[in-house]
C-alpha cells in the first residue's frame, strides 16, 4: 500500500512539474466572481508574474478584488464588506465618516510588491460610484511601492481633460451637460462631494499629481527575449501600424526591425505622452493631432489608440512577417490566438457586480 501510494504521489508530482514547466508565456485566467462576495480562494502566482486586468469601468471594488485576489492587497473580510457598503453609496448619501472609514480601512491593508501589476484602463470618469474611491487606492499602491502600470484609455484621457482645465472641473461632462450622465458619473460624483465640501480639490489634485499620472502608459509592452516575443497591452486594439503611425506623429524614431528597436521606440512614444501628461498639456497636443487629422481626412493614431474599434484596419500576426520575433496582444472588445480579451461587464455598474472575471498573466 504504502508503495502505490509513493508511485501516485510521484505520478501526480511528475505530471504537475511537467504542466509547470510548459506553462504558457501567456496565459488568460476567467473565472465567474460576484464583487459583493469576499474572494474565497486568491490566486497564486509565481514570482516573476505579471498580472493585467481589463477594463475597471471607474469600479473601486473591482479593483481591491482584484489586488486581493492577485495577493497584492491583504485585507479582512470583514473590513471588505465596510468597504463595499461605503462604496455602494450615492454621492449625497456618503458623509465625511464614511470617506475617513474607507480612506482609513485602505491604508491598514497589508500590501505586496513582489509583482507588477497592470491596468488597462477606463479605471476613471466611468460608470462606477466615485473616482475618490480608486484615487484612494492608487495613491496607497504608490506610496507602498508597488508597482503598476495604468494604460491610458478613453474614460482616462475624460478624466485627463477635466483634470487639466482651468479650474480643474470634474464636473465637466465630457459628452455635455445632461448627455450620457451614467457612462462618466464616477467623475461627475467625484465633484459632488467637492462641492459638499466632504472632500477638499487640492487633495484630489495632489493625489493625481503625485500618484497617478506618473504611472500612465501609451502603450505597455513586454518583452521576453528567451521567446523572442513581445506583448502589447493597449486599451483600444490596435497593431504595430497604428503605433509606427503614432510615432511619425510625435515626430520620434521608429523601427520595428527587432525586439531591442521595437522597445526604443515604444520607449520613445512614452517618454513624449509622459512629458505631455506631467506637464498637463496632454489634452493640447491631442486635439491639436485630432484636428490635423480631421483636416487631411486622414485617420489619427492617437485617437485610434484609446477608441478603435475598427478590426478591419489591423494586422496583428503572431509572427509578423519578416521578423525575427512574435508579437501578442492585450486589451478589451476581441481575441484572436494571440489577442487576449479582458474586457467584460464585470463591474460595470453596481447591476453587474457578478459576472466573469478575468485577467492575463505573463510568466517567466
Amino acid at each position: 500500500m504504502k508503495k502505490f501510494i509513493f508511485c501516485l504521489a510521484f505520478i501526480l508530482t511528475t505530471i504537475y512539474s511537467s504542466c509547470y514547466a510548459h506553462k504558457p508565456y501567456n496565459e488568460l485566467e476567467i473565472k465567474t466572481v460576484n464583487l459583493e462576495v469576499f474572494p474565497k480562494k486568491s490566486s497564486v502566482y509565481a514570482a516573476g508574474t505579471e498580472v493585467t486586468i481589463g477594463d475597471l469601468h471607474g469600479n473601486a471594488i473591482k479593483l481591491l478584488y482584484f489586488l486581493i485576489n492577485s495577493h497584492v492587497l491583504n485585507l479582512s473580510k470583514g473590513s471588505y464588506k465596510l468597504l463595499l457598503e461605503i462604496y455602494k453609496k450615492k454621492p449625497e448619501q456618503l458623509t465625511a465618516e464614511d470617506l475617513t472609514l474607507f480612506r482609513d480601512l485602505v491604508d491598514q491593508g497589508t500590501y505586496s510588491a513582489e509583482q507588477k501589476i497592470r491596468f488597462l484602463g477606463d479605471d476613471l470618469c466611468d460608470r462606477g460610484m466615485n473616482d475618490y474611491f480608486t484615487l484612494l487606492i492608487y495613491k496607497k499602491l504608490d506610496s507602498e511601492d508597488v508597482p503598476f502600470e495604468i494604460v491610458l484609455s478613453n474614460h482616462g484621457n475624460f478624466f485627463l481633460e477635466a483634470y487639466e482645465s482651468l479650474d480643474h472641473d470634474f464636473s465637466k461632462n465630457p459628452y455635455g451637460q445632461g448627455k450620457n450622465e451614467s457612462i462618466v458619473q464616477s467623475m461627475l460624483n467625484l465633484a459632488k462631494i467637492i462641492n459638499r465640501g466632504l472632500v477638499n480639490k487640492e487633495e484630489v489634485i495632489q493625489i493625481v499629481q503625485t500618484h497617478y499620472l506618473k504611472h500612465i502608459v501609451f502603450p505597455g509592452y513586454l518583452i521576453n527575449k528567451n521567446k523572442k516575443e513581445i506583448t502589447i497591452f493597449s486599451h483600444a486594439p490596435l497593431d504595430l501600424q497604428i503605433l509606427n503611425a503614432l510615432a511619425q506623429d510625435l515626430q520620434v524614431k521608429y523601427s520595428d526591425r527587432n525586439l531591442d528597436d521595437l522597445s526604443q521606440s515604444f520607449n520613445a512614444i512614452n517618454t513624449v505622452m509622459t512629458q505631455w501628461i506631467m506637464s498637463n498639456n496632454f489634452t493640447k497636443h491631442y486635439t491639436e493631432l485630432n484636428e490635423a487629422h480631421t483636416k487631411s481626412n486622414t485617420e489619427s493614431p492617437i485617437h485610434q489608440v484609446l477608441w478603435n474599434r475598427d478590426y478591419a484596419i489591423l494586422d496583428r500576426n503572431y509572427e509578423p512577417e519578416n521578423k525575427p520575433y512574435f508579437v501578442n496582444y492585450v486589451h478589451g472588445h476581441d481575441s484572436e490566438p494571440n489577442v487576449f480579451d479582458l474586457d467584460n461587464l464585470l463591474g460595470k455598474g453596481i447591476k453587474h457586480n457578478k459576472g466573469p472575471y478575468a485577467v492575463h498573466l505573463t510568466h517567466e
